[in-house]
């Protein structure tokens, strides 16, 4: 970026903006390291008294995840399952913030773009005040998977078939942390599509693209040999039991939900019915009142879910990015390869980008209209760091606009600044 006068003020705005989300974060971190158990925590520590009393071979039998659950007691678990839950969490978003650091360093992104990257991630972090100090896995899940993406994009690319076991088996650990792992199956495999396609020499590719399937295959295989023993079929993570069942809470809200609706809001957010709402609504209309199953609710009403899918991916899903990240994300859609350009200058879309796409896809079909922000914590990371790359490629060319664009950005994270912080003061106010 240009050393003119501005840049002085840009920095002094970037620090102020760094040392008011550290100390956001911080009052995040008060509220919430020692509070008591509460939401998906509560499930997690019934799992984790399974892992320990009964052994792994039962937790991962009834599809517990028994990676997150075994790293959870090497940091402790013993003593504390929710303080080792939870310092866990810290660190892997830690190691997340880490990771926008390193790659825009490793790709030579200057000083004032790599800050507002980790600006905007930094707000992602502050958004998500409600999990991300939270005793479960989705931190941690992100935090791996990234590596793993990252690792078969060079290990097929540079042809490294040590990486590419590693990768591998990696991709495979992410199955017995998250049950998301299953969504980026296919978003992986994609992926690995669009490598082997864009490669000269294919035949090198298509070896080390099926040693990372390989290895990978294996790896799942083998964590699902028990479940398939003792049920006949595969287990993955779930949290419903016979009093809370997901699909039926889920199908309830749809069904409470008015459309067509007259303010935006209504449009963006499908607000979840209380568990009561719920019970109540089986004891007056039966328990098959309600599915039971995501299969099921399709089953039930076809051309209702059908008409949220293109909603959730046109509308829902773009506000949820742009509203975390500002300019940064349109921005991300023009980066393109971080290593190489196409004909006539422009990117191309890379291995990191078809997963995301891919993935977010697949994620808004599966639980629309019900989108989280746990659940795109590893797209808002990847376009974090493909905005901040078109950023600094903007400003090689066209420097007034690229400094105008990091004006907006700082502007649009002061405001967000003050709505989540300020979120976060009511929220407080409730313990």
């Amino acid at each position: 970026m240009s050393h003119e006068p501005p840049r002085r003020w840009l920095d002094i705005a970037s620090t102020a903006m760094l040392a008011a989300y550290t100390a956001g974060i911080a009052v995040v971190l008060c509220q919430h390291l020692f509070q008591p158990p509460h939401g998906d925590e509560v499930t997690y520590a019934r799992w984790f008294a399974t892992f320990r009393t009964d052994g792994w071979l039962s937790a991962l039998r009834q599809g517990h995840p028994i990676g997150y659950l075994a790293i959870v007691q090497l940091a402790g678990g013993d003593w504390s399952f929710l303080m080792a839950g939870r310092a866990i969490s810290i660190l892997a978003i830690l190691a997340l913030g880490l990771s926008v650091w390193w790659m825009t360093n490793r790709f030579g992104i200057s000083p004032i773009v790599r800050q507002l990257a980790i600006l905007t991630f930094l707000n992602l972090v502050l958004a998500g005040h409600g999990f991300v100090f939270m005793a479960i896995a989705d931190s941690l899940f992100t935090l791996v998977t990234l590596w793993v993406v990252l690792g078969i994009e060079l290990a097929v690319v540079d042809r490294r078939p040590g990486l590419a076991i590693l990768s591998g088996a990696g991709w495979a650990f992410t199955w017995v942390i998250r049950p998301l792992a299953a969504l980026y199956a296919l978003a992986i495999l994609g992926g690995i599509g669009v490598l082997i396609w864009r490669d000269a020499q294919r035949g090198g590719a298509i070896r080390l693209a099926s040693l990372v399937a390989l290895v990978g295959a294996i790896g799942v295989l083998s964590e699902q040999a028990a479940p398939l023993r003792a049920y006949g079929r595969p287990a993955f993570e779930s949290k419903g039991n016979v009093n809370r069942n997901w699909p039926q809470r889920r199908h309830l809200s749809l069904l409470r939900h008015d459309e067509p609706a007259d303010r935006l809001a209504d449009w963006l957010w499908v607000p979840l019915v209380e568990w009561d709402e719920v019970r109540r609504y089986t004891e007056q209309h039966g328990e098959d009142s309600l599915p039971r199953t995501r299969l099921e609710a399709w089953q039930r009403d076809p051309l209702r879910k059908l008409s949220e899918v293109p909603l959730t991916v046109a509308l829902r899903t773009n506000f949820w990015l742009g509203g975390l990240l500002g300019v940064l994300y349109p921005l991300a859609w023009f980066a393109g390869s971080p290593r190489e350009r196409g004909p006539s200058g422009e990117g191309r879309l890379t291995f990191v980008g078809v997963v995301v796409i891919a993935y977010t896809l697949v994620l808004d079909v599966v639980v629309s209209p019900f989108l989280e922000w746990r659940w795109i914590l590893l797209p808002c990371v990847a376009v974090v760091f493909a905005g901040a790359l078109a950023l600094e490629r903007l400003s090689a060319t066209r420097r007034g606009s690229a400094q105008a664009i990091v004006v907006v950005q700082l502007a649009f994270l002061c405001a967000s600044f003050v709505f989540w912080f300020g979120r976060v003061l009511l929220a407080s106010r409730s313990f």
